[in-house]
Order: structure tokens, then C-alpha cells, then sequence
């Protein structure tokens, strides 16, 4: 867990940070819980290094070819374009 905390800080992770750090300073200002709970959210998926969706769930899956299917040949055809 602390590997995780300590490595791989990007850019997008740091501005993740920074605005759960101001969303939670203006939710304590304004006394708004619904903010608060936006900007601990952010903290805590940038300190994680999570994002919305999960283990690789955004992802598509790939599909298995079974032992005796034999994948088709793709051809490409080239177009040229009339100038």
C-alpha cells in the first residue's frame, strides 16, 4: 500500500490531488457536505492512484480463438484520393 501511495505520482494524479485539496477547503468554507464528500473522493482516488472505473473495467475484452479456428486473412485495399 505505501509503494502505491509513494510511486508513480503523474501529472493528471497531482491535479487530482490539488482539486480534492480546494474542493475540501471550499466545502469547509461554505459548510457544504455534498462538496466535502466530492473533494475526500478526489483525495483519496489520487493518493490511491484509483480511477472511476475500477480494475481495468473500461476496457474491452478480448475475445479467444478456439484450438481449431483459424483467424481470416484481412485485406486492405489502398484509396487514393482525386486532388
Amino acid at each position: 500500500m505505501w509503494s502505491t501511495i509513494k510511486s508513480n505520482w503523474s501529472f493528471m494524479r497531482i491535479v487530482r490531488l490539488l482539486a480534492g485539496i480546494a474542493a475540501l477547503w471550499q466545502a469547509i468554507i461554505m459548510k457544504d457536505n455534498l462538496l466535502g464528500a466530492a473533494g475526500v473522493l478526489l483525495m483519496i482516488m489520487s493518493v490511491m492512484n484509483i480511477g472511476c472505473c475500477g480494475v481495468n473495467s473500461c476496457s474491452a475484452g478480448q475475445t479467444k480463438l478456439k484450438s481449431n479456428e483459424i483467424p481470416k486473412e484481412i485485406s486492405y485495399e489502398t484509396v487514393d484520393a482525386e486532388k
